[in-house]
């Protein structure tokens, strides 16, 4: 069974083109694996604004989204593996500056997550972004993709759509 989490836009496609690694969480998980990402349908004024600056703008130019209107929502976006848990502290925005320099993660991974002491990064490998998002109606917390659902993302990721 494939999770899921929702997350606002921009940060949703950020993750799902490989522009970030780490999304930030005010809570943990012991979940390791196939993580669904859901761009959810609400579009908050404050990250309608982000999208317009630098390094947001910037970075999802890059990935071809020439402005918040093209960034999808309400679908399912991409999906990568959860494979570690980082528990943020003093020193955590040190090493992703330090990892970010030597080319371990992107080059923005600090300006897109709120790594203060206390929360929590869900760190993402092998993500990919879906060719054809998928309508899905999102949830709080991780959440269990339906499974006719499931196979739709899998038969496109497969290349079978």
């Amino acid at each position: 069974m494939l999770k899921a989490i929702t997350m606002t836009q921009p940060w949703a496609t950020l993750l799902a083109v490989g522009a970030n690694r780490i999304e930030t969480r005010s809570w943990p998980t012991n979940y390791r694996g196939a993580l669904a990402i859901h761009a959810a349908q609400g579009f908050p004024k404050y990250a309608l604004e982000l999208c317009r600056q630098p390094p947001y703008a910037d970075a999802l130019a890059a990935a071809g989204y020439r402005s918040a209107a093209d960034l999808p929502r309400g679908k399912i976006i991409g999906v990568g593996v959860l494979d570690d848990l980082l528990r943020c502290d003093a020193s955590t925005a040190a090493s992703i500056v330090l990892q970010s320099t030597a080319g371990l993660l992107p080059p923005h991974e600090l300006a897109f997550g709120d790594f203060s002491a206390g929360r929590f990064g869900f760190v993402m490998t092998a993500m990919r972004e879906l060719r054809a998002p998928i309508a899905a109606k999102g949830m709080l917390g991780l959440w269990t993709v339906a499974p006719g659902l499931e196979d739709e993302i899998m038969a496109q990721l497969a290349g079978r759509n």
